[in-house]
Protein backbone atom coordinates (compact mmCIF):
# COMPACT_ATOMS: atom_id res chain seq x y z
CA UNK A 1 0.00 0.00 0.00
CA UNK A 2 2.54 2.45 1.26
CA UNK A 3 4.32 1.68 -2.40
CA UNK A 4 1.32 2.67 -4.48
CA UNK A 5 1.11 5.58 -2.53
CA UNK A 6 4.48 6.52 -3.49
CA UNK A 7 4.03 5.63 -6.80
CA UNK A 8 1.30 8.06 -7.55
CA UNK A 9 2.93 10.62 -5.50
CA UNK A 10 5.73 10.63 -7.85
CA UNK A 11 3.12 10.24 -10.94
CA UNK A 12 1.76 13.30 -9.53
CA UNK A 13 5.08 15.63 -9.20
CA UNK A 14 5.62 14.19 -12.39
CA UNK A 15 2.61 15.54 -14.16
CA UNK A 16 2.82 18.89 -12.23
CA UNK A 17 6.55 19.39 -13.92
CA UNK A 18 6.11 18.07 -17.19
CA UNK A 19 2.25 19.72 -17.93
CA UNK A 20 3.84 23.29 -18.34
CA UNK A 21 6.05 22.13 -20.95
CA UNK A 22 3.36 20.26 -22.93
CA UNK A 23 0.94 22.86 -22.76
CA UNK A 24 3.43 25.26 -24.23
CA UNK A 25 3.88 22.89 -26.89
CA UNK A 26 0.28 21.99 -27.32
CA UNK A 27 -0.92 25.01 -26.90
CA UNK A 28 -5.12 23.88 -26.00
CA UNK A 29 -6.74 27.07 -25.38
CA UNK A 30 -6.32 30.30 -26.93
CA UNK A 31 -5.76 33.44 -24.80
CA UNK A 32 -6.18 37.35 -26.34
CA UNK A 33 -3.05 38.44 -25.41
CA UNK A 34 -2.04 41.43 -23.74
CA UNK A 35 -0.24 44.18 -25.29
CA UNK A 36 3.49 44.78 -23.31
CA UNK A 37 4.74 47.21 -25.51
CA UNK A 38 8.00 45.16 -26.13
CA UNK A 39 8.56 41.37 -28.24
CA UNK A 40 8.60 38.50 -26.12
CA UNK A 41 11.68 35.85 -25.43
CA UNK A 42 12.17 33.88 -28.35
CA UNK A 43 13.07 30.02 -27.80
CA UNK A 44 16.58 29.90 -27.85
CA UNK A 45 18.25 28.87 -31.23
CA UNK A 46 21.63 28.38 -30.55
CA UNK A 47 21.29 24.66 -28.53
CA UNK A 48 24.66 24.11 -28.69
CA UNK A 49 25.12 26.84 -26.03
CA UNK A 50 23.52 24.72 -23.54
CA UNK A 51 26.84 22.60 -23.28
CA UNK A 52 29.07 26.09 -22.16
CA UNK A 53 29.17 26.19 -18.78
CA UNK A 54 28.18 29.84 -18.72
CA UNK A 55 24.54 29.22 -17.99
CA UNK A 56 23.79 31.58 -20.48
CA UNK A 57 21.91 28.99 -22.82
CA UNK A 58 20.07 28.18 -19.46
CA UNK A 59 18.66 32.10 -18.43
CA UNK A 60 17.55 32.40 -21.97
CA UNK A 61 15.56 29.23 -21.63
CA UNK A 62 14.13 30.57 -18.41
CA UNK A 63 13.28 33.40 -20.05
CA UNK A 64 11.72 32.36 -22.88
CA UNK A 65 9.48 29.67 -20.57
CA UNK A 66 8.17 32.66 -18.32
CA UNK A 67 7.12 34.30 -21.17
CA UNK A 68 5.32 32.07 -23.10
CA UNK A 69 4.23 29.36 -20.60
CA UNK A 70 0.08 28.46 -21.23
CA UNK A 71 -2.31 30.84 -19.40
CA UNK A 72 0.22 33.59 -18.28
CA UNK A 73 -1.76 36.12 -20.30
CA UNK A 74 -5.06 34.86 -18.71
CA UNK A 75 -3.44 34.95 -15.43
CA UNK A 76 -2.09 38.72 -16.29
CA UNK A 77 -5.49 39.22 -17.24
CA UNK A 78 -7.75 37.86 -14.44
CA UNK A 79 -5.49 39.62 -11.57
CA UNK A 80 -5.99 42.82 -13.30
CA UNK A 81 -9.31 42.65 -13.83
CA UNK A 82 -9.50 41.82 -9.61
CA UNK A 83 -7.83 45.18 -9.00
CA UNK A 84 -9.39 46.75 -11.17
CA UNK A 85 -13.07 45.66 -9.77
CA UNK A 86 -11.94 45.84 -6.11
CA UNK A 87 -9.52 48.87 -6.02
CA UNK A 88 -10.03 50.64 -9.10
CA UNK A 89 -6.18 49.94 -9.66
CA UNK A 90 -4.47 48.46 -12.66
CA UNK A 91 -1.38 48.03 -14.64
CA UNK A 92 2.53 47.01 -13.56
CA UNK A 93 2.94 50.77 -12.66
CA UNK A 94 -0.28 51.73 -11.63
CA UNK A 95 -3.48 53.01 -13.03
CA UNK A 96 -6.62 54.46 -11.22
CA UNK A 97 -9.66 53.80 -13.25
CA UNK A 98 -12.70 55.98 -12.94
CA UNK A 99 -16.33 56.32 -14.41
CA UNK A 100 -16.41 54.65 -18.04
CA UNK A 101 -12.94 53.17 -18.14
CA UNK A 102 -11.14 56.28 -18.36
CA UNK A 103 -7.79 55.68 -16.81
CA UNK A 104 -5.38 57.66 -14.75
CA UNK A 105 -1.44 57.23 -14.05
CA UNK A 106 -1.05 56.87 -10.26
CA UNK A 107 2.93 57.87 -11.23
CA UNK A 108 0.66 61.81 -12.76
CA UNK A 109 -1.81 61.88 -9.88
CA UNK A 110 0.35 61.30 -7.06
CA UNK A 111 4.03 62.36 -8.09
CA UNK A 112 3.19 65.44 -10.21
CA UNK A 113 -0.57 66.65 -9.63
CA UNK A 114 -0.52 65.96 -5.41
CA UNK A 115 3.23 67.96 -6.03
CA UNK A 116 1.39 70.86 -7.42
CA UNK A 117 -0.79 71.04 -4.64
CA UNK A 118 1.80 71.48 -2.27
CA UNK A 119 3.23 73.98 -3.85
CA UNK A 120 3.00 77.35 -1.91
CA UNK A 121 1.84 80.66 -2.59
CA UNK A 122 5.10 82.34 -3.30
CA UNK A 123 6.11 79.38 -5.69
CA UNK A 124 2.87 80.26 -7.78
CA UNK A 125 3.62 84.22 -7.58
CA UNK A 126 7.14 83.24 -8.85
CA UNK A 127 5.96 81.24 -11.77
CA UNK A 128 4.10 84.63 -12.89
CA UNK A 129 6.38 86.91 -12.08
CA UNK A 130 8.97 84.34 -14.88
CA UNK A 131 6.98 84.52 -17.55
CA UNK A 132 5.90 88.33 -17.44
CA UNK A 133 10.26 88.26 -17.66
CA UNK A 134 10.16 85.97 -20.13
CA UNK A 135 7.80 87.81 -22.39
CA UNK A 136 9.43 91.02 -21.97
CA UNK A 137 12.83 89.35 -23.19
CA UNK A 138 10.75 88.24 -26.12
CA UNK A 139 9.40 91.45 -26.80
CA UNK A 140 12.54 93.12 -26.78
CA UNK A 141 13.58 90.54 -29.25
CA UNK A 142 10.61 90.91 -32.06
CA UNK A 143 8.66 87.76 -30.62
CA UNK A 144 5.04 87.80 -29.81
CA UNK A 145 4.61 85.14 -27.22
CA UNK A 146 2.10 83.00 -25.54
CA UNK A 147 1.62 80.92 -23.26
CA UNK A 148 -0.36 77.28 -22.55
CA UNK A 149 -0.98 75.12 -19.99
CA UNK A 150 -3.05 71.86 -20.74
CA UNK A 151 -4.99 70.54 -18.46
CA UNK A 152 -5.23 66.94 -17.41
CA UNK A 153 -8.28 64.93 -18.18
CA UNK A 154 -9.60 65.33 -14.46
CA UNK A 155 -9.41 68.77 -14.46
CA UNK A 156 -11.71 68.80 -17.46
CA UNK A 157 -14.34 66.21 -16.47
CA UNK A 158 -13.20 65.58 -12.68
CA UNK A 159 -16.61 63.88 -11.69
CA UNK A 160 -15.62 60.81 -13.55
CA UNK A 161 -11.94 60.55 -11.84
CA UNK A 162 -12.02 57.60 -8.67
CA UNK A 163 -12.84 60.33 -6.07
CA UNK A 164 -10.91 58.05 -3.31
CA UNK A 165 -7.67 58.41 -5.65
CA UNK A 166 -7.81 61.51 -7.49
CA UNK A 167 -9.45 64.11 -5.33
CA UNK A 168 -8.05 67.68 -5.15
CA UNK A 169 -8.59 71.26 -3.47
CA UNK A 170 -11.56 73.42 -4.75
CA UNK A 171 -9.97 75.33 -6.36
CA UNK A 172 -6.52 73.19 -6.97
CA UNK A 173 -3.15 75.08 -7.33
CA UNK A 174 -3.53 74.94 -11.11
CA UNK A 175 -6.97 76.36 -10.82
CA UNK A 176 -5.13 79.04 -8.98
CA UNK A 177 -1.91 79.29 -11.31
CA UNK A 178 -4.65 80.33 -14.35
CA UNK A 179 -6.41 82.74 -12.30
CA UNK A 180 -3.53 84.70 -11.25
CA UNK A 181 -1.78 84.58 -14.91
CA UNK A 182 -5.39 85.91 -16.52
CA UNK A 183 -5.03 88.81 -13.69
CA UNK A 184 -1.32 89.50 -14.41
CA UNK A 185 0.33 92.08 -16.52
CA UNK A 186 0.41 89.34 -19.79
CA UNK A 187 -2.94 88.04 -18.85
CA UNK A 188 -3.68 88.72 -23.13
CA UNK A 189 -0.36 86.33 -23.77
CA UNK A 190 -1.83 83.42 -21.35
CA UNK A 191 -3.94 80.75 -23.58
CA UNK A 192 -7.28 79.35 -21.37
CA UNK A 193 -7.98 76.18 -23.36
CA UNK A 194 -10.21 74.45 -20.24
CA UNK A 195 -13.66 76.40 -21.35
CA UNK A 196 -13.67 75.62 -25.09
CA UNK A 197 -12.62 72.09 -23.90
CA UNK A 198 -15.20 71.39 -21.20
CA UNK A 199 -17.62 72.52 -24.07
CA UNK A 200 -15.91 70.63 -27.02
CA UNK A 201 -16.89 67.47 -24.42
CA UNK A 202 -20.24 68.02 -24.34
CA UNK A 203 -20.19 67.02 -27.92
CA UNK A 204 -17.63 64.86 -28.38
CA UNK A 205 -14.79 63.07 -26.08
CA UNK A 206 -11.60 65.23 -26.42
CA UNK A 207 -9.11 62.81 -24.08
CA UNK A 208 -8.34 58.95 -24.83
CA UNK A 209 -9.71 56.88 -22.17
CA UNK A 210 -6.42 54.57 -21.92
CA UNK A 211 -3.78 57.10 -22.34
CA UNK A 212 -3.54 60.25 -20.76
CA UNK A 213 -2.98 62.82 -23.83
CA UNK A 214 -6.16 64.49 -25.39
CA UNK A 215 -7.00 62.72 -28.75
CA UNK A 216 -6.90 64.93 -32.46
CA UNK A 217 -9.87 66.85 -32.00
CA UNK A 218 -8.89 67.46 -28.38
CA UNK A 219 -5.84 69.42 -29.78
CA UNK A 220 -7.57 70.57 -32.57
CA UNK A 221 -10.08 72.25 -29.62
CA UNK A 222 -6.58 73.36 -27.89
CA UNK A 223 -4.70 75.21 -30.59
CA UNK A 224 -7.55 76.57 -32.26
CA UNK A 225 -7.25 79.25 -29.31
CA UNK A 226 -3.90 79.94 -30.94
CA UNK A 227 -5.16 81.19 -33.62
CA UNK A 228 -7.79 83.25 -32.28
CA UNK A 229 -5.29 85.12 -30.24
CA UNK A 230 -3.17 85.37 -33.07
CA UNK A 231 -6.08 86.85 -35.26
CA UNK A 232 -7.12 89.58 -32.22
CA UNK A 233 -3.12 90.71 -32.10
CA UNK A 234 -2.98 90.89 -35.81
CA UNK A 235 -6.35 92.67 -36.02
CA UNK A 236 -7.93 90.13 -37.95
CA UNK A 237 -11.59 89.77 -37.99
CA UNK A 238 -14.01 87.26 -39.54
CA UNK A 239 -13.60 83.61 -39.35
CA UNK A 240 -10.22 82.42 -39.18
CA UNK A 241 -10.22 78.70 -38.35
CA UNK A 242 -13.34 76.63 -36.77
CA UNK A 243 -15.06 73.58 -36.90
CA UNK A 244 -16.55 74.04 -40.04
CA UNK A 245 -13.20 73.47 -41.53
CA UNK A 246 -12.47 70.10 -41.02
CA UNK A 247 -14.43 66.55 -40.79
CA UNK A 248 -14.73 65.05 -37.45
CA UNK A 249 -14.56 60.83 -37.33
CA UNK A 250 -13.68 58.11 -34.87
CA UNK A 251 -10.99 55.63 -35.59
CA UNK A 252 -12.12 52.39 -35.55
CA UNK A 253 -8.87 50.63 -34.04
CA UNK A 254 -7.98 50.73 -30.26
CA UNK A 255 -5.71 52.67 -29.07
CA UNK A 256 -3.38 49.45 -28.44
CA UNK A 257 -3.83 48.33 -32.35
CA UNK A 258 -2.02 51.62 -33.34
CA UNK A 259 0.59 50.08 -31.04
CA UNK A 260 0.41 52.58 -28.51
CA UNK A 261 -1.19 51.22 -26.25
CA UNK A 262 -2.19 52.16 -22.42
CA UNK A 263 -2.12 50.63 -19.62
CA UNK A 264 -5.41 49.51 -19.58
CA UNK A 265 -4.33 46.54 -22.62
CA UNK A 266 -4.06 44.68 -19.68
CA UNK A 267 -7.86 44.62 -18.84
CA UNK A 268 -10.68 42.46 -20.63
CA UNK A 269 -12.34 45.74 -20.28
CA UNK A 270 -10.45 47.24 -22.95
CA UNK A 271 -12.43 45.43 -25.37
CA UNK A 272 -15.69 46.97 -24.37
CA UNK A 273 -13.86 50.12 -25.11
CA UNK A 274 -14.00 49.83 -29.37
CA UNK A 275 -13.11 53.52 -30.11
CA UNK A 276 -10.85 54.25 -26.85
CA UNK A 277 -12.26 57.80 -27.51
CA UNK A 278 -9.88 58.63 -30.63
CA UNK A 279 -12.03 60.97 -32.09
CA UNK A 280 -9.70 62.43 -35.14
CA UNK A 281 -9.72 65.48 -37.30
CA UNK A 282 -9.12 65.73 -41.19
CA UNK A 283 -9.22 69.46 -42.93
CA UNK A 284 -11.65 69.57 -45.67
CA UNK A 285 -8.78 71.36 -47.95
CA UNK A 286 -5.95 69.78 -49.61
CA UNK A 287 -3.38 70.25 -47.24
CA UNK A 288 -0.36 73.25 -48.09
CA UNK A 289 2.07 72.91 -45.12
CA UNK A 290 4.97 70.36 -45.85
CA UNK A 291 7.39 68.91 -43.78
CA UNK A 292 10.68 69.83 -44.08
CA UNK A 293 13.18 67.02 -45.61
CA UNK A 294 16.37 68.52 -44.89
CA UNK A 295 18.36 67.08 -41.88
CA UNK A 296 17.57 68.10 -38.82
CA UNK A 297 19.31 67.81 -35.51
CA UNK A 298 17.52 65.40 -34.25
CA UNK A 299 13.61 63.57 -33.93
CA UNK A 300 12.80 66.34 -30.95
CA UNK A 301 13.10 69.58 -33.84
CA UNK A 302 10.51 69.50 -36.43
CA UNK A 303 10.53 72.28 -39.21
CA UNK A 304 7.34 72.96 -41.70
CA UNK A 305 6.96 75.10 -44.38
CA UNK A 306 4.08 76.17 -46.45
CA UNK A 307 3.54 76.01 -50.31
CA UNK A 308 1.06 78.45 -50.16
CA UNK A 309 2.16 82.24 -49.70
CA UNK A 310 -0.80 84.24 -48.88
CA UNK A 311 -1.22 83.04 -45.29
CA UNK A 312 -2.88 85.19 -42.42
CA UNK A 313 0.04 84.63 -40.32
CA UNK A 314 4.00 84.67 -40.30
CA UNK A 315 6.62 82.16 -38.79
CA UNK A 316 5.83 80.73 -35.50
CA UNK A 317 7.78 78.50 -33.19
CA UNK A 318 6.09 75.78 -30.71
CA UNK A 319 8.05 75.34 -27.55
CA UNK A 320 6.28 71.81 -26.07
CA UNK A 321 6.06 68.21 -25.24
CA UNK A 322 3.84 65.13 -26.74
CA UNK A 323 0.70 67.88 -26.03
CA UNK A 324 1.86 70.17 -29.09
CA UNK A 325 2.88 66.61 -30.91
CA UNK A 326 -0.71 65.28 -31.04
CA UNK A 327 -1.58 68.54 -32.34
CA UNK A 328 1.33 68.63 -35.24
CA UNK A 329 -0.19 65.16 -36.05
CA UNK A 330 -3.95 65.96 -36.19
CA UNK A 331 -4.35 66.82 -39.62
CA UNK A 332 -6.89 69.76 -38.64
CA UNK A 333 -5.64 72.50 -40.67
CA UNK A 334 -4.03 74.84 -38.64
CA UNK A 335 -0.83 74.69 -39.93
CA UNK A 336 -1.93 75.82 -42.93
CA UNK A 337 -2.56 79.51 -42.04
CA UNK A 338 0.98 79.82 -41.16
CA UNK A 339 4.13 80.81 -43.59
CA UNK A 340 6.39 78.49 -41.52
CA UNK A 341 6.23 76.25 -38.67
CA UNK A 342 8.79 75.42 -36.25
CA UNK A 343 8.85 72.79 -33.06
CA UNK A 344 11.20 71.95 -30.63
CA UNK A 345 10.67 69.93 -27.84
CA UNK A 346 11.09 71.11 -24.15
CA UNK A 347 14.15 68.51 -23.98
CA UNK A 348 15.94 70.41 -26.26
CA UNK A 349 14.61 74.03 -25.48
CA UNK A 350 17.87 75.35 -24.27
CA UNK A 351 18.46 78.81 -25.31
CA UNK A 352 15.70 78.36 -28.03
CA UNK A 353 14.37 82.14 -27.43
CA UNK A 354 17.58 83.60 -28.56
CA UNK A 355 18.38 80.79 -31.45
CA UNK A 356 15.14 81.64 -33.20
CA UNK A 357 15.09 85.61 -32.98
CA UNK A 358 15.05 86.89 -36.04
CA UNK A 359 13.93 83.43 -37.49
CA UNK A 360 9.98 83.94 -35.63
CA UNK A 361 7.44 85.95 -35.55
CA UNK A 362 5.84 84.15 -32.74
CA UNK A 363 6.25 81.94 -29.99
CA UNK A 364 3.71 79.39 -28.06
CA UNK A 365 5.41 77.59 -24.77
CA UNK A 366 3.28 74.47 -23.98
CA UNK A 367 3.95 72.99 -20.33
CA UNK A 368 1.38 70.48 -19.21
CA UNK A 369 -0.33 70.55 -15.80
CA UNK A 370 1.17 67.50 -14.61
CA UNK A 371 4.63 70.01 -14.78
CA UNK A 372 3.23 72.64 -13.54
CA UNK A 373 6.19 72.67 -10.81
CA UNK A 374 8.78 72.55 -13.26
CA UNK A 375 7.38 75.70 -15.41
CA UNK A 376 9.25 78.17 -14.17
CA UNK A 377 12.69 76.10 -14.70
CA UNK A 378 11.54 75.91 -18.23
CA UNK A 379 11.29 79.84 -18.94
CA UNK A 380 14.51 80.16 -17.17
CA UNK A 381 15.95 77.39 -19.95
CA UNK A 382 14.41 78.78 -22.94
CA UNK A 383 15.95 82.12 -21.71
CA UNK A 384 19.25 81.06 -22.00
Amino acid sequence: MKQRIKQIQILIMLCILTAPVLLLAVKPTQVYPINENRVRKEFPAEWKQMFLKNGEYGKELSDYFDDQFQFRDFFIRTKGELEHRLFQVTGENGVYVGDDGYMYYKSVVEGQQIVNEQLLEDKVDEIVRTYESFFTDAKSLGIECMLMIPPQKNTIFPERAPKFHVERKNPNQYEKLMQKLLSSSVSDEVIDVVPPLRKAETEYPTYYKTDFHWNPYGATVAFTEVVNLLAKKEGIYGKIFDSSMYDIYYDPQPWGERGGGGQLDNLPILEKIKEDCAVCVKQKTEPTMLADAGQLPDAQIKHYKNTNTEVPFGKILFVGDSYTQFFLNANCGILDLFEEVWFVHVNRADGVLAQYAGQVDYMMVESIESSMASLQELLTRIQQ
